[in-house]
């Protein structure tokens, strides 16, 4: 069994605009409880909101979105009460700038994903706290106004002997007559994995990020199981009450930073955010996988609305992506190779590049493309985890469009071994070139970093920064990417990109970075 002590009362910030916070909260027993919330300037007038929490509310967890009082680009400190005025959870969060108006001059998107923090016991991991402690410097060092969380901040299946799978483990936490958690109703399995995100997000570290920072979640496979949707069995009947409590209790716990917990599961999860002159669109490559005779990633109407989005956003600076899994990773070859020799489970059919799902890959790396055609100006970033290690690509048209990044952060907390990491970096750096069947093609570059912080790729436990710098409020910003990890409980850089000029066609490597640091200020 996990040796922590499970979650009691939480509180954590979701989507945040420029006049509106949304609150999750997860509390120990039911009742009616006060949000509180002030400017962190003094002085300031405190708003409140009533919530109820009763015993039907999927394992005591709920949110509302506040607004009374709340001013463009400001920090607020907040707090949840309980009707005897006990105060039991706090938290702070700032709102989005005017719609671009008052953009800050300095500001930050943090990247990470896979939050595993037990070790094979179920005791928390030596090393959980204090990256997690680094990753707090860092944010407050950045300026980060966002997180996005890419992906397995729950796994149902690692530590392997605690796994849901695990039939000792099983026998230890199952209802009543289940012999598998496939035996189990949805109703069953939504509360096994309630009872799983009660002890993964205990983390002291972890719930302070999340009580600080606008996080943006997407889940991926081990919110569900390893590689889900790429086997075939789940598509079958017996695995459907399994999906769908497990996707149940993502909305419960993540999935409600960013949407009302509706009684139906979505078609699928994909939302968008902006802050400042960027835009973000988060794709779920989770909820419509398939493999089969119709196989795929996503689904039409996924396709259609991210191209809406690109057409919407076309005059913003910046253009982020959000996908768990990176979109250019494996060789198309080497990945049918070890699909066909590995046994069944092995995560190579789980690639963007497997036959299966080589179609959806395709399609969206053409939409990028022909966006990247018709507006060369604006920057495009795909940002990923998944893969346990941390790198920046770029993507290079051979027909000479603007630059494509790829930025992948992967894990915060899940210490797969200097094995997995090693391979892994080595894979990336054996990936030279990305081709859609003949149509289009590019080559993949390894950033360089500057001296002193080139570790690209880098297979520690890592996170990621995207920096934002300009001169003024007009000023189109120079981007900076950043990978960090720990030394104790400080944080640790371990690789910084040159800036890159968001005003004009990127074209990398050709603007001094002494340059840019004394015209913008850039650390």
């Amino acid at each position: 069994m996990f040796k922590n002590t499970p979650l009691d009362n939480m509180l954590a910030i979701g989507a945040v605009t420029e006049r509106s916070a949304r609150i999750w909260v997860r509390v120990d027993r039911p009742g009616r409880y006060l949000l509180r919330w002030t400017s962190a300037r003094f002085g300031g007038p405190v708003r409140h909101g009533l919530m109820r929490i009763d015993r039907s509310s999927p394992d005591l967890t709920g949110g509302m979105v506040v607004t009374e009082g709340l001013e463009p680009d400001m920090r607020y400190r907040i707090a949840l009460y309980r009707e005897s005025g006990e105060q039991v959870a706090t938290g702070s969060f700032y709102t989005a700038p005017d719609d671009g108006k008052d953009i800050p001059l300095r500001f930050s998107i943090a990247l990470m994903s896979c939050h595993q923090p037990f070790n094979g016991r179920g005791r928390v991991a030596h090393h959980t706290e204090p990256m997690l402690e680094a990753a707090w410097q860092a944010f407050r060092q950045h300026d980060v106004r966002q997180v996005v969380l890419a992906g397995d901040q729950l796994y149902a299946d690692r530590p392997p002997r605690l796994s849901l799978f695990d039939r000792s483990h099983f026998r230890a936490v199952a209802p009543r007559g289940r012999e598998t958690i496939l035996d189990c109703t949805e109703e069953e399995v939504r509360a096994l994995f309630h009872r799983r995100y009660r002890h993964f997000w205990a983390i002291p570290g972890w719930r302070k990020l999340l009580s600080h920072y606008p996080c943006y979640p997407i889940l991926d496979d081990h919110e569900i199981v390893d590689n889900w949707g790429s086997a075939a069995e789940h598509q079958e009947p017996h695995w459907q009450d399994f999906r769908h409590g497990a996707f149940r209790a993502f909305l419960d716990y993540q999935g409600t930073h960013v949407r009302d917990n509706a009684a139906a599961l979505p078609e699928h999860m994909d939302y968008e955010i902006e802050l400042g002159d960027t835009a973000t669109y988060v794709m779920d490559l989770r909820s419509n996988r398939r493999v089969g005779e119709e196989p795929r990633v996503v689904s039409p109407a996924q396709v259609q609305a991210f191209r809406s989005f690109l057409e919407v956003q076309h005059d913003k600076r910046v253009l982020f992506v959000v996908l768990s899994v990176p979109l250019v990773h494996l060789p198309g070859g080497l990945t049918r190779l070890a699909a066909w020799i590995t046994p069944d489970g092995e995560d190579f059919s789980d690639r963007w590049s497997s036959r299966g799902h080589q179609a959806d890959r395709d399609e969206l790396l053409r939409l990028l493309h022909q966006h990247q055609q018709t507006y060369p100006d604006q920057h495009i970033v795909l940002l990923s985890g998944d893969i346990h290690i941390g790198c920046l690509h770029q993507i290079r048209w051979r027909d000479a469009p603007p630059t494509l990044y790829q930025f992948v952060s992967s894990g915060i907390t899940h210490d797969t071994g200097r094995y997995v990491q090693s391979l892994s970096a080595g894979i990336m750096r054996a990936n030279r070139r990305v081709e859609t069947g003949g149509l289009l093609a590019g080559d993949l570059v390894l950033t360089r970093g500057e001296p002193g912080a080139r570790r690209n790729p880098c297979g520690r436990l890592n996170f990621g920064i995207v920096e934002l710098t300009r001169r003024s409020a007009a000023d189109p910003p120079w981007m900076r990417f950043y990978l960090y990890s720990h030394r104790r409980s400080e944080p640790l850089c371990l690789f910084r990109s040159p800036p890159i000029d968001c005003g004009a066609r990127s074209d990398p490597g050709t603007t001094p970075t002494s340059m840019i640091s004394q015209l913008y200020q850039v650390p």
